[in-house]
C-alpha cells in the first residue's frame, strides 16, 4: 500500500523512464526529453504553477531511488516545471526554442519556490504498485474506474457559458424529457446563434455577453425548440450549417407557426428570467399533495414490448428479462442481455443467409455482425433508415451503455459491475429496433 509523503523540490528526480519520452540516462537529458515532447504546454504549465501553485487534487506519485530522492512516476511534467521554477539556471545547458526558453525565464522569475513547498506526494513501493494507478489516469475512461471527462453540456454548466441559460430554457420548455442531452452538438447550436441574420429573425440579442430574448418566453421557445430537436435527432448536421449562408438559409426554411409571432417584441430579457416564465412541466391535481416521482420500472424489458420472437431460446429468455428483477440480479440480467442481442443478430443473419468468414475462417466480431445485420435490414425496410442508425450508433459508439465493448465487459470483466439505469437505458435504447428485427424474421417465412 502506498503511504503519504511531503517532499522538497530537491527531493524529487524526473523518471527516466516515463512513457511520455525515450529512456534516457541523465537528469538533464530526461528534462530536454520532456522539454522536446513538451514544448510550449510546458511553458503553460510552468507559468500556471508559477502564478497559481500546484493543484491540490493531484498528488504526486513517487517511488523512492537507492540515494535516497524519490522519482515521479506520476508528475513527471510538474516535476519539469518545478526545477525550472526553482533554477531556471538549469535552463543554460538545454536546446530550447528562443521564446519557449523566455516564458520559462519569465515564470521563474514571477515565482517563489519554496512556496510550493511542501509537495503532497503518495509513495509506492515498487513501479509495479504504481503502474494500475498511472494507467487508470492515462487511459480514459475504463468504463467508470479511470477519470469520466465532461460533456459539453456538463462543461457549458460548469463554465456558466452563455449557452447554460439557453440549454435550460430549452430543456424547460421541451418537457418531460431533456432536448439537450450529453452527446447534444451545443457547439452547432451556439454557431447558430452567434449569426446576426439568425439573431435579428428570432428576436434575440447578445448583451453583455448573454443571448436576450426580445419575444416572450413562448414565442422564442418555437423556433429554439425546432433548432434543438433538428440537431437532435440529426435533422441537420455540422455540415449543413458551417457557413453563414447556410445558416440563413435554414432559419428562412421555417415554418411561419415555428417562428415567433410578429407584433410581440418586448424589452429585452435573459433566458435564465425567461426561463421562470414558462409553464410549470406538470402540475399536481391538488395543492396540498406532494409531487409524486415516476417509479422507475424493475424489469429489463416492459410488458409492453411486443415481437414475434419464433427461437424457442430466445423466446423464453426475453419471457425471463420481463420477470427477473434488474435491481436484485444486474449481473444475470446484463449477462442474458447480451445473449439474447447476439442471439437476435445470430437467428437475423441465418434467416437471411448473411454469415460471413474472414481471413483464417473466423466468424465475424459481434460489431461486424451489428453492422452486416443494419445494412442489410435497411435495404429491406428503407422507411426504418433512421431507426436501425440509431441502434446502430447506440451498439457501436465506445462511450455508448449499450456498446458491444459494453456487452463483452457483462460477460467477461470480473470488475465490472452494471448499474441498473445503464441496464434499462440500454434497452430502451434498441428495444423497437429489436422488435422490428423479429417482425423481418417472421415476415420472411
Amino acid at each position: 500500500m502506498h503511504k503519504t509523503v511531503e517532499l522538497d523540490i530537491d527531493d524529487l528526480k524526473l523518471d527516466p523512464i516515463n512513457p511520455r519520452i525515450e529512456e534516457q540516462d541523465s537528469q538533464l537529458e530526461t528534462l530536454q526529453s520532456v522539454i522536446d515532447d513538451q514544448g510550449s504546454k510546458l511553458g503553460e504549465l510552468t507559468e500556471d504553477i508559477a502564478l497559481h501553485g500546484l493543484s491540490p487534487m493531484d498528488r504526486f506519485l513517487v517511488i523512492k531511488d537507492k540515494d535516497g530522492k524519490y522519482i515521479a512516476l506520476e508528475g513527471n511534467r510538474r516535476t519539469a516545471a518545478l526545477k525550472i521554477l526553482q533554477n531556471p539556471e538549469i535552463l543554460k545547458d538545454l536546446e530550447i526554442p528562443d521564446a519557449l526558453r523566455g516564458k520559462l525565464v519569465k515564470a521563474a522569475s514571477k515565482a517563489d519556490a519554496s512556496k510550493l513547498e511542501p509537495i503532497d506526494s503518495a509513495e509506492v513501493k515498487s513501479r509495479t504498485e504504481a503502474h494500475r494507478w498511472i494507467k487508470l489516469r492515462h487511459t480514459g475512461e475504463n468504463s467508470g474506474r479511470g477519470i469520466v471527462n465532461w460533456n459539453a453540456v456538463q462543461s457549458a454548466r460548469f463554465s456558466d457559458s452563455k449557452m447554460k441559460p439557453v440549454i435550460d430554457f430549452i430543456n424547460m420548455a421541451g418537457g418531460d424529457q431533456p432536448i439537450v442531452g450529453p452527446k447534444f452538438p451545443i457547439t452547432s447550436l451556439e454557431r447558430l446563434l452567434e449569426n446576426p441574420d439568425v439573431r435579428k429573425t428570432l428576436g434575440i440579442e447578445i448583451s453583455d455577453g448573454r443571448f436576450q430574448s426580445k419575444v416572450p418566453a413562448a414565442e422564442i421557445a418555437k423556433p429554439l425548440l425546432k433548432m434543438a430537436k433538428d440537431l437532435a435527432d440529426k435533422t441537420i448536421k455540422v455540415d449543413d450549417i458551417k457557413t453563414k449562408a447556410q445558416q440563413k438559409n435554414y432559419i428562412e426554411g421555417f415554418a411561419k407557426n415555428e417562428l415567433p409571432k410578429t407584433g410581440t417584441t418586448s424589452k429585452p430579457t435573459k433566458f435564465s428570467e425567461l426561463t421562470k416564465k414558462l409553464p410549470a412541466k406538470a402540475k399536481s391535481s391538488s395543492t396540498t399533495k406532494s409531487p409524486t416521482l415516476k417509479k422507475k420500472r424493475s424489469k429489463l424489458i416492459p410488458s409492453t414490448f411486443k415481437a414475434p420472437i419464433s427461437h424457442p431460446k430466445l423466446s423464453s429468455l426475453a419471457s425471463d428479462l420481463t420477470k427477473l428483477s434488474v435491481q436484485s440480479y444486474p449481473i444475470p440480467v446484463a449477462v442474458c442481455l447480451r445473449v439474447f442481442v447476439e442471439g437476435t443478430i445470430d437467428v437475423y443473419m441465418d434467416t437471411f443467409n448473411l454469415l460471413q468468414h474472414n481471413a483464417g475462417g473466423k466468424g465475424p466480431t459481434l460489431s461486424q455482425k451489428i453492422e452486416i445485420v443494419n445494412t442489410d435490414f435497411k435495404t429491406r425496410y428503407p422507411a426504418q433508415k433512421k431507426l436501425a442508425n440509431a441502434a446502430k450508433a447506440k451498439l457501436c459508439l465506445p462511450d455508448s451503455v449499450i456498446s458491444t465493448t459494453r456487452l463483452h465487459e457483462f460477460v467477461h470483466n470480473t470488475e465490472f459491475f452494471p448499474s441498473v439505469n445503464d441496464l434499462l437505458t440500454a434497452w430502451d435504447s434498441i428495444e423497437k429496433w429489436m422488435a422490428q428485427l423479429w417482425h423481418a424474421i417472421e415476415d420472411s417465412k
